[in-house]
């Protein structure tokens, strides 16, 4: 065999092994679980914060053309 070949079985190998092993936390459970409301919160601040920019470069996408 090609040192490719076992290369890419060894891989293959080890992908099934870590897929397939629980990942484990050192640290407790949160103890305070987050709101309906601080989620909803959170996503709005989230995506206004990517979606806003993205609306004043394509606002300006003609001023951007001509220069």
């Amino acid at each position: 065999m090609s040192r490719l070949s076992l290369l890419g079985s060894s891989l293959l190998r080890h992908r099934v092994v870590l897929l397939g092993r629980r990942l484990a936390s050192s640290e407790p459970p949160h103890q305070n679980e987050i709101t309906a409301g601080e989620q909803a919160i959170g996503l709005v601040v989230f995506f206004t914060s990517c979606l806003i920019p993205a609306a004043y470069i394509l606002s300006k996408l003609e001023y951007y053309k001509q220069v």
